[in-house]
């Protein structure tokens, strides 16, 4: 059973969300409190699949601690042009790791002086 907070999140989720939104549970809310519970920030480049684990970590308060920057770099154009260049394949291992290599760049531009800092990728399709 959801605590208040969390119930607060899921039925906002449920009254704001379309036919094909997943539900956000308490155990996925319990670990993006986690989350941001850490003091590392992050800078997100996320492409294709993993646009709802980011509507996820932004609907759970606390994400201004740890988002520093969001970038979706969803058409090819834009996801050249992010990387600095056009990979052979867009989604695949090392895609994500160089996405996540940029990400990492922009995290540590943003990131408060000494604070810890991480780039994250997602290359789903």
């Amino acid at each position: 059973m959801a605590d208040g907070l969390e119930a607060g999140i899921l039925c906002a989720l449920r009254q704001g969300s379309g036919e094909g939104l997943a539900r956000l549970d308490s155990q996925i809310v319990s670990v993006i409190h986690r989350i941001h519970d850490c003091s590392v920030q992050a800078a997100l480049a996320i492409s294709g699949g993993g646009s709802q684990a980011l509507a996820w970590l932004l609907a759970v308060p606390g994400a201004t601690r740890t988002v520093l920057e969001v970038t979706l770099p969803y058409s090819y154009a834009a996801f050249d042009r992010f990387v600095g260049f056009q990979p052979a394949q867009y989604v695949s291992p090392e895609t994500a790791i160089v996405l996540a290599t940029t990400a990492y760049r922009r995290a540590r531009l943003l990131a408060a002086e000494g604070t810890p800092a991480i780039g994250l990728a997602c290359t789903a399709a």
